[in-house]
């Protein structure tokens, strides 16, 4: 049997990573290291310049 990564099923794939993070056998575990894996900044976050970035706007005299 060849163990290569390309010839393995997704779904083997998913089960060696969650048997090496020690997750696949309690469920709050997994669901805990889903959240630190597939983390993505939330979608206003990601379009809003930080406030460091902001500017107070000019006034002309």
């Amino acid at each position: 049997m060849n163990d290569s990564k390309a010839d393995q099923p997704q779904l083997d794939k998913f089960r060696e990573l969650a048997r090496q993070l020690e997750c696949d056998e309690d469920e709050a575990r997994f669901e805990d290291q889903v959240r630190k894996i597939a983390s993505a900044p939330k979608v206003n976050d990601a379009l809003e310049p930080p406030a460091s970035q902001l500017e107070a706007p000019r006034q002309r005299r």
